[in-house]
């Protein structure tokens, strides 16, 4: 059986032997547009257009023969003696008789309706592993380029597609979790789709995550302010406060969104280990030095100061900040950074602006990404 995945890194599979590496760039290409063309023939002549463009007419139909051959030779007869390719003097296919097993081919074929299963539709999202033809570009070749290009958006929207008729069928089988989960899926790959940022914060409404659907209603709308300098539709709007009044007490997170906010501006540095984490202390410290002093326990506070001098105690002879001695582990300092910031931020509305954050060295990296998943805006 042959197996052939565009999607993500190109593998071609020939009765469990993996041939990848037995075809060139150009034989690749030249696959899988006999491949997206598989309803029709492709003529000679306009294959060697798409693939070498600035070659003479005798020297671009050999190397179309070449690559014919290479594909003949690697990928033999299916279990019922098909072969693959059928080919004359004039045009070039895909055997449509030939049994295999294609990534694009399954997706291609996917048409939304009253019988999809779950099970299927999940199965053809787990085919999205990355781009089409994913790290391909042709020099000189522009045609080829722009179909890659083009094929890229259009399966994109294939998997946009899928996941929104999987989150059909999860809303109609109470799969909340499932939903929920599709539901930021889609909104990663549609980030200004305000439909979908309506039924996540419903979602949140349901579970009596208000404040939760509050923080990511503000997130949602200063995203289409600062990215496409529109206000939220009315219809979401309306949600929001809807969602506002639903408790006449706002939860602690509603109160830090509408009246205690945090704004810093953060820099990195690459080569100095733990730069940026350090730089947040310094910001905060200059921003509320009180923060310090509330959130922190002695021993927190003096492992903070052990890389961050700049913070000092109230009082200078206060006997519960006494120094700590021996060096301090990293594990230990970022343990207690992240509890500092987490314990903001579930009082504060806190914002983080990071400069050259290209240059953000690899442990304050790895920082950033765990407290992403907490109620902080990093900008």
């Amino acid at each position: 059986m042959l197996k052939i995945n565009f999607l993500g890194k190109i593998t071609i599979n020939y009765n469990g032997e993996d041939v990848t590496d037995k075809f060139g760039n150009k034989t690749l290409a030249l696959l899988c547009l006999l491949i997206l063309n598989q309803e029709k023939s492709l003529s000679r002549e306009k294959i060697t257009t798409y693939l070498w463009p600035d070659s003479n007419e005798e020297a671009a139909k050999y190397n179309l023969r070449y690559n014919l051959w290479t594909i003949k030779k690697h990928i033999g007869p299916d279990e019922d003696g098909n072969v693959f390719l059928q080919i004359d003097r004039e045009r070039c296919a895909i055997n449509e008789g030939y049994k295999y097993i294609c990534d694009i081919r399954k997706i291609m074929a996917f048409h939304p309706s009253d019988n999809d299963s779950v099970d299927t539709l999940e199965e053809l999202k787990k085919l999205f592993v990355g781009d089409f033809m994913e790290g391909c570009y042709f020099n000189k070749c522009n045609d080829i380029n722009e179909i890659i290009i083009f094929e890229r958006s259009r399966f994109e929207d294939l998997k946009i597609t899928i996941l929104k008729r999987l989150l059909e069928l999860y809303y109609n089988e109470n799969n909340n979790q499932a939903y929920k989960q599709t539901l930021k899926e889609v909104l990663e790959i549609e980030p200004y789709d305000e439909d979908l940022a309506y039924k996540l914060m419903d979602l949140y409404e349901k579970e009596g995550k208000r404040g939760t659907g509050i923080v990511f209603y503000n997130n949602f709308k200063n995203r289409l302010i600062t990215c496409l300098g529109i206000q939220p539709s009315e219809f979401l709007k309306q949600k929001y406060l809807e969602m506002k009044m639903t408790d006449s007490k706002l939860s602690q997170v509603q109160v830090a969104e509408e009246n205690n906010k945090i704004e810093i501006c953060t820099k990195c540095i690459q080569s100095v280990k733990l730069f940026w984490i350090t730089d947040v202390i310094r910001q905060l410290y200059k921003a509320d030095k009180k923060l310090f002093y509330q959130y922190l326990t002695k021993e927190q506070f003096m492992e903070l100061k052990y890389v961050q001098p700049i913070i000092e105690p109230i009082d200078q002879g206060d006997s519960n900040v006494e120094e700590l001695s021996g060096p301090i582990p990293d594990v230990r300092i970022v343990n207690t950074f992240l509890e500092f910031i987490t314990k903001i931020s579930e009082v504060y509305a806190l914002t983080i602006h990071i400069k050259n954050i290209q240059s953000m060295d690899e442990i304050s990296k790895e920082i950033l990404n765990y407290l992403k998943d907490e109620k902080i805006k990093f900008l």
